[in-house]
């Protein structure tokens, strides 16, 4: 099981039901350095930021969960032009971290409820 689930299990505030629907739907993303031509945005806004990217033709917007290099666990967004590497703007050292997602906006509401618990506010420190 991929580390970022496993977390999520230990975690206790996720359901095994899910869970398992996060597993069969979802993906592992790699963490990697921005691009060229993609600049740092303002943290804690990692939605806002994702949507922008995508309208700006820097991949597919992916929800889902990232595990940063201190084992916080989060609810993120980011996106992905190749469906593995991801491109995070809202984070510093994003090739830090390990994430688990769902591409596309099909399984928002979904996700928007199982991330809920993990949601950082735009006030927390978003450097790890």
């Amino acid at each position: 099981m991929h580390v970022v689930l496993e977390a999520l299990k230990k975690s206790g505030k996720i359901n095994t039901e899910d869970l398992q629907f996060l597993h069969e739907h979802g993906q592992p993303y790699v963490g990697a350095r921005l691009p060229a031509g993609v600049k740092q945005r303002k943290g804690g806004q990692c939605l806002d930021v994702a949507d922008q990217l995508e309208e700006d033709g820097h991949g597919k917007y992916v929800r889902g969960f990232a595990l940063t290099p201190a084992n916080r666990l989060m609810g993120h967004a980011w996106n992905s032009r190749d469906g593995r590497l991801v491109i995070d703007a809202s984070w510093a050292g994003p090739q830090d971290c390990f994430y688990f997602g769902i591409p596309g906006r099909r399984y928002e509401a979904f996700l928007s409820r199982i991330s809920r618990p993990f949601m950082v506010s735009s006030f927390m420190p978003w450097r790890f």
